[in-house]
């Protein structure tokens, strides 16, 4: 991600793709240079279609030339072959190696099978390699196949369409493949069989039962892989998502905080203090800069080399964050202003029964108020206050774990969420995908102690505060909404109060309570309309369940941080428990998001 040109703005995405290789290492030799044209006729065509995508949507991406990657293992064969293509046809090799550099170079023969693999290896833009040993075995392999589907949006399989011979063999990654819904283009070793794609993604169906018998495949035709690369790159085709999309890259940094309604409801109700940041935002990227400086320090103590793979993320979540924070207090605050004023502009007119000499005043104050509710309606859901809330928070909660993922090489964000055959559903899965492949290769874990102190470290940075923030995030709404139902009842008893009071005078003809029975009648109007509008807020903000999502989403957050430090602990399991904590902030994400989108800004009945 680079920044969108002029004075900064939200990251445009840079448009890029990774193609992945996992083939057999003996291959015919007779049939080694038509897989040689096949294979680049079809990098030709990944190119050319991600060449189209950047040019129907330019206005989306950074003026950058694609960036195209070939990710490989490096191995004799298949791997080799085709990042010897890739280079040819200006693709940026990158390298996923099972074992150190010098432990995998044992693996070629002397001569012209390893110096093929020094001449690519030299060639490789990045590499990196797994925290696994000789001692491993087969387990190396195994997990070099699963880094390498982690990390490309397409993977080219050079198989014979048999079973694997052993962990980690080309149907073993084809499986896991098509599990994580990565599309898998099939070339037969049989020249005589074409080639095929097999893909989740072809049917709309959900990947993680499927495997490479089950999947939905279809014949490798000349509009295939347009098709797949424009499902993969392109945003959606929906023009409210577009429309989002150019909303949110047009964003500007929102320095005043003009609407504080909802932080001075904390503060009334104790909740929490009101602060400068209610009125002034900080600028974003220092502010994110400096809130990151702790997750990156204790990296780089632990001699965990990130490069600039943190740089591009962080700049995209520092805007996604910090925008939604001001959506949010926007529209809170513009939603309690609407309840309040019209519970206030119903006192008015009330009073204006029993004050006939300031009727004139109060009716003017009514109808003052009744137009802002509804002025205010009208600007918050023309600048879509509502959705750019719920959109911006979705994505930030989106790229923030990606830090962690990128860490463990074997994880991937996009666990839940893939293009089908009709593309990118929401315009956020769309830019957080873009913002992964942004970041590029992971860093390195030489051994078990660099795997354990990864592990340790999302544990205690990522995980941990969001297990806190949790916590008091459901205590917090807990005291909310039970302040205000507390308000609410309180607001009706004395309605109730009033009421018989006045039943009392008229019965008994009690002159005593006779000055008393019309403000006793302002009241028993004025109070079950200031009570129905802390009733509406309470339902509104649906505080009860945000508690409730909190208090569940921190149980299981901490069951994922037990995973992470289990010792000794291997990097699937490492990369499982991340991958399970990120989904698990999305789910709740989702089920809040679920919960307000249809609460857009309203006129209170």
């Amino acid at each position: 991600m680079t920044a969108a040109g002029g004075q900064g703005g939200p990251p445009r995405p840079v448009l890029g793709l990774a193609v992945g290789i996992t083939g057999h290492r003996a291959l015919d030799p007779a049939g080694v240079v038509p897989l040689e044209i096949l294979i680049g006729e079809l990098l030709r065509e990944i190119a050319d279609a991600a060449h189209d995508v950047g040019r129907q949507h330019a206005n989306l991406f950074h003026d950058t030339v694609p960036r195209l990657v070939m990710l490989s293992q490096l191995a004799a064969g298949a791997d080799q072959l085709a990042s010897r293509v890739a280079l040819d046809h200006g693709y940026r090799l990158h390298a996923v190696l099972p074992f150190a550099h010098a432990e995998y170079g044992h693996d070629f023969a002397p001569g012209p099978e390893r110096d093929s693999f020094d001449e690519l290896f030299d060639q490789c833009e990045s590499w990196w390699h797994l925290p696994n040993s000789r001692s491993d075995g087969a387990t190396g392999y195994a997990l070099a196949g699963e880094a390498t589907v982690a990390q490309v949006d397409v993977l080219i399989a050079v198989w014979d369409g048999k079973a694997s011979r052993g962990p980690g063999g080309t149907a073993d990654v084809i499986d896991y493949a098509v599990r994580r819904g990565v599309p898998v283009i099939h070339i037969p070793t049989d020249p005589d069989i074409p080639p095929q794609v097999l893909w989740s993604g072809l049917d709309g169906l959900p990947p993680t039962m499927l495997h490479r018998d089950s999947v939905p495949q279809r014949a490798l035709e000349p509009l295939a892989i347009a098709r797949i690369v424009s499902n993969l790159l392109a945003p959606p085709s929906d023009p409210a998502e577009l429309k989002a999309i150019e909303l949110y890259l047009g964003e500007r940094e929102r320095k005043w905080r003009l609407r504080v309604e909802y932080p001075a409801l904390l503060a009334l109700a104790g909740v929490r203090k009101m602060n400068r940041s209610n009125f002034i935002s900080a600028p974003y990227e220092a502010t994110t800069r400096a809130d990151w400086l702790p997750y990156r320090e204790a990296l780089t103590n632990a001699g965990i080399n990130t490069g600039t793979a943190l740089d591009s993320l962080e700049r995209s979540f520092s805007w996604s964050d910090r925008l939604a924070d001001y959506y949010a207090q926007t529209y809170r605050s513009g939603s309690l202003f609407n309840f309040f004023a019209a519970a206030i502009a119903v006192t008015l007119a009330v009073l204006g029964l029993v004050l006939p000499a300031a009727k004139v005043w109060l009716l003017g104050g009514e109808l003052l108020l009744i137009g802002a509710v509804v002025a205010n309606t009208r600007v918050g859901n023309a600048r879509e206050w509502h959705r750019c809330w719920l959109d911006y928070r979705f994505l930030a909660e989106q790229l923030r774990p990606m830090r962690s993922l990128k860490l463990l090489g074997a994880a991937t964000p996009l666990m839940t969420v893939h293009p089908s055959a009709n593309g990118w559903a929401r315009w956020t899965d769309w830019y957080a995908s873009a913002a992964w492949r942004a970041m590029g290769a992971p860093p390195s874990l030489k051994d078990q102690a660099a795997l354990e102190t990864v592990a340790e470290h999302i544990a205690a940075e990522e995980v941990d505060p969001q297990i806190s923030y949790n916590h008091v995030n459901a205590h917090r709404m807990h005291h909310l909404d039970h302040r205000l139902h507390e308000i609410g009842n309180r607001l009706f008893i004395a309605t109730v109060i009033a009421g018989l009071v006045i039943m009392v005078a008229i019965i008994t003809h009690a002159h005593w309570l006779l000055p008393f029975k019309v403000p006793l009648g302002v009241l028993t109007a004025v109070l079950p309309t200031l009570g129905s509008a802390v009733f509406g807020m309470r339902g509104q903000g649906d505080f009860a369940g945000a508690a409730r999502r909190s208090a569940e989403t921190a149980d299981a957050l901490e069951r994922s941080t037990l995973r992470l430090r289990e010792r000794p602990i291997e990097l699937p399991s490492a990369a499982r428990a991340t991958e399970d904590a990120a989904v698990t902030m999305l789910a709740d994400l989702g089920a809040w998001r679920t919960s307000f989108s249809d609460k857009k800004l309203a006129i209170p009945a």
